[in-house]
């Protein structure tokens, strides 16, 4: 199961808080919530803080939502590396 909160919505920002497992059972909620934001010029931040598990799905469209802007924070770094595995720790 993937929570998907809007906890911060100031005039230009948004941060989705995002609890669970993303995996491809819940890839296009993830998508439709990213866009309905972006729909309204919101520039968004993804809470991975309470992030517990990623599939390989879930890497893929968390891939798609940064290469759109999207900005991943509080992430844990095993996630972190499925995200950037060219990236060193």
């Amino acid at each position: 199961m993937l929570r998907i909160t809007p906890i911060t919505d100031q005039d230009s920002t948004v941060t989705l808080k995002l609890e669970g497992a993303i995996v491809a059972g819940w890839v296009e909620t993830l998508r439709t919530e990213y866009q309905r934001w972006t729909d309204r010029d919101k520039a968004i931040i993804l809470d991975f803080a309470d992030v517990t598990y990623i599939d390989a799905a879930g890497v893929t469209i968390t891939r798609e939502l940064l290469a759109g802007n999207a900005i991943v924070t509080r992430c844990s770094d095993l996630i972190l590396g499925m995200l950037h595995p060219d990236r060193p720790l």
